[in-house]
């Protein structure tokens, strides 16, 4: 929300100079950062779904079954993290134009999916039915969203998009971080470690290996955040 907050006047005012050109580049690059971000979220959170759900709950009768049911809805609601991060941009941009009619269309039309998806699935996966039911919605809100760029003038390739260096490696950096916390967490000696000491050495070993695959091979989303916060340092001490 705070990002769009942010993005909202500048996209704004390009749209009224007309820049589409710089919407176009800008939204592709925005949506590559916003891959970058939220891939390795969602792996870590799959892989780690157990020792999250029992450190924020596990206490008092909320117990091992009652982690089980929680962190399987846990796991198809994260699926959804990036389309609803990419929902926000793009919704900033149809708001931006004044486009306001589709947004509309849209929202009731996925609202209306999200129940009737809802009834169905949940008969057949208990609760996480409900939570797979409001990822697919986001999936196809983000699909409508993207394809009505065109009325925007916005001409964004979802196919550059997904044929980019930048969110190839971040895919297969975040899988390979996957592997490694599903391996490493139930090795001998760390399986029996304290949940609350547990999950933060888990994540932290799945932020070193994720950002130093990425330094290594040079991602360019994370050379985009290096030299963002290398400017914002220097002009503060400036």
């Amino acid at each position: 929300v705070s990002l769009t907050t942010v993005l909202l006047p500048a996209v704004s005012e390009k749209f009224i100079k007309r820049e589409f050109t710089s919407l176009t580049e800008s939204l592709g690059q925005m949506l590559k950062m916003i891959s970058f971000v939220t891939l390795p979220i969602t792996f870590g959170t799959i892989a780690l779904n157990t020792e999250i759900v029992s450190l924020l709950f596990e206490r008092g009768q909320f117990n091992s079954d009652s982690v089980n049911l929680v962190k399987s809805a846990l796991t198809f609601h994260i699926f959804g993290l990036g389309f609803i991060a990419f929902n926000r941009i793009l919704l900033a941009y149809y708001q931006a134009a004044r486009t306001v009619r589709p947004i509309f269309y849209y929202g009731v039309s996925i609202i209306i999916l999200n129940l009737v998806l809802a009834v169905i699935l949940s008969e057949f996966m208990g609760h996480a039915g409900i939570a797979l039911a409001m990822t697919i919605s986001q999936m196809v809100h983000f699909f409508l969203l993207f394809a009505g760029l065109k009325s925007l003038e916005v001409f964004v390739s979802a196919l550059s998009i997904l044929k980019s260096k930048s969110v190839w490696l971040s895919l297969q950096t975040s899988f390979g971080m996957f592997m490694i916390l599903i391996v490493v967490k139930d090795i001998t000696w760390i399986e029996p470690i304290s949940v609350y000491f547990k999950l933060p050495i888990l994540v932290f070993l799945g932020a070193v290996f994720y950002l130093g695959i990425s330094f290594l091979f040079r991602n360019r989303e994370l050379q985009v955040l290096i030299s963002k916060s290398s400017l914002t340092k220097s002009s503060k001490t400036g």
